[in-house]
């Protein structure tokens, strides 16, 4: 599996499904019992609208067991040279910085970030031992919310078909997050107008989300927008572009069908009225890039391959990237005119020896929505592009012209 990391990441690095690490576990949970427990998944049933069936034990744990966690969910899902292949291919088209690496950037994101996860092989659910008073019970709405889904969808299978597409892998790990944060958000206002939290739980939970909230802001901004946007724009899609949350009713039926029948990129979580409106419904197109006979001849060699969508072609464009949880849910903060109008991409890495570059064919709504993706690529001297009608194409990481342009010619 290759280049599928960080939407595998985005599933565990906040409140999410996972694999369990080993780790110091407290039989007795210290903020919340059984009891308490029970009421927090009866009231998930009654807000989600589904019920379950089975009951879903909670253990508590350490942040050590995190990173653990962190590290077998990773491996689970992808491979040393799929994720070396993806850091290589990011940095080579400008969208990492040289000295970042994936797993080692989301590891200490989630050391600082996470604040608990439902493991769907064990089916149990996992908090961490040092929440605040108030947050045990918001968190265990999210994670309970996963471990219900879980029991009707099966989360974990959902996100192994997806990781043939990265693009998908977001879309599908938007639903989840976007579900789990919009139930937890529903079962905070109404703990709020029942008195079960008070405004100083709140502050305590805002003060503990500010300083969780430091290593995900600190991110490179391709990992930020993959992280944050499952949850926020997930929010956003499931509500059809709505911003405004408070009194909303959960949007069950809408789920559900989003379970059975997508979304399918980034582009439609970024513009819900392409996945809701059947006049507007627009999918992703599968872009063909075979192999170049040119470079094969001349003794390169694939060695990755993947898509971006929307969600991270963005980012090469000047797109922009909101740093902490509580940006707005506006569209105009994740994406610009230049994204806009994606009909699908696909990229490849290619290596001979030490030297790497990465052929990025993307397709687009129109001409004019090509002009304006290629007006708006980063000028390099090792960058070269063609447009053919609604089509562009990219050769990154070369600096000897005569071959970029060669290659392009194969791809128009």
């Amino acid at each position: 599996m290759l280049a599928h990391c960080r939407p595998v990441l985005v599933a565990l690095a906040l409140s999410s499904t996972s694999s369990v690490a080993e780790g110091p576990v407290l039989s007795s949970p210290p903020t919340m019992e059984p009891a308490a427990i029970l009421e927090i998944s009866r009231r998930v049933e009654e807000i989600r609208g589904l019920e379950f069936k089975k009951k879903v034990p909670v253990r508590f744990v350490g942040q050590d067991a995190a990173r653990e966690y962190a590290a077998r969910r990773l491996s689970k899902f992808t491979s040393p040279e799929g994720l070396a292949s993806e850091e290589r291919a990011y940095r080579i088209l400008g969208l990492l910085p040289p000295d970042t690496s994936l797993e080692d950037a989301y590891g200490n994101a989630v050391m600082e970030a996470v604040a608990g996860f439902y493991d769907p092989e064990g089916e149990e659910l996992f908090l961490l031992d040092d929440l605040p008073g108030a947050a045990g019970p918001i968190f265990a709405a999210h994670e309970l919310t996963h471990a219900l889904e879980d029991q009707h969808y099966d989360l974990d299978a959902r996100i192994g078909r997806s990781m043939h597409d990265g693009d998908l892998a977001f879309a599908v790990m938007a639903v989840h997050e976007g579900s789990a944060s919009l139930v937890m958000a529903i079962y905070t206002e109404h703990a709020l107008a029942e008195g079960r939290v008070g405004a100083a739980d709140l502050e305590a939970l805002a003060a503990s989300d500010a300083g969780r909230g430091e290593k995900v802001a600190a991110l490179a901004p391709i990992l930020r927008r993959q992280l944050l946007g499952a949850y926020v724009l997930g929010v956003r899609f499931l509500l059809r572009g709505q911003s405004a949350m408070a009194g909303i009713r959960f949007p069950g039926e809408e789920t559900d069908r989003c379970y059975r029948d997508g979304p399918l990129s980034s582009e439609q979580i970024l513009h819900p009225d392409k996945f809701w409106d059947p006049g507007l419904r627009d999918p992703p197109r599968q872009v063909d890039l075979k192999d170049s006979a040119r470079l094969l001849d001349e003794g390169w060699k694939r060695t990755g391959e993947g898509t971006l969508g929307e969600i991270s072609l963005g980012l090469l464009v000047g797109a922009p990237t909101p740093k902490t949880w509580t940006s707005s849910l506006a569209v105009e903060e994740w994406t610009n005119t230049a994204a806009a109008g994606w009909g699908g991409d696909r990229w490849q890495l290619w290596t001979r020896g030490s030297d790497a570059m990465v052929v990025l064919a993307t397709a687009w709504d129109s001409e004019v929505d090509a002009r304006e993706f290629a007006r708006a690529l980063p000028r390099r001297d090792d960058s070269h592009w063609r447009r053919a009608g609604s089509r562009v194409t990219i050769v990154a990481g070369q600096r000897d012209s005569r071959l970029a342009r060669s290659v392009l010619r194969e791809f128009r």
